[in-house]
């Protein structure tokens, strides 16, 4: 549970011209590889990345995608 409370907090520590060029390539990109980078550490158990997992998919609805 600690880290679903990471993930936005290191969204927000990220230089506000690198989250905008890198959103303008890629809106989601932040979210999926926080979301891969979960599932590479926890392979067996998913469940653990659901939040994450509930992000991206929040940020693709966002966006149309």
């Amino acid at each position: 549970q600690q880290q679903q409370q990471q993930a936005p907090q290191q969204q927000q520590m990220a230089p506000p011209a690198y989250g905008q060029s890198q959103q303008q390539q890629q809106p989601c990109n932040f979210e999926l590889q926080q979301f891969l980078d979960c599932a590479q550490r926890y392979p067996n158990d998913l469940s653990i990345c659901s939040a994450l997992n509930d992000q991206l998919k929040q940020c693709k609805t966002n966006f149309g995608m």
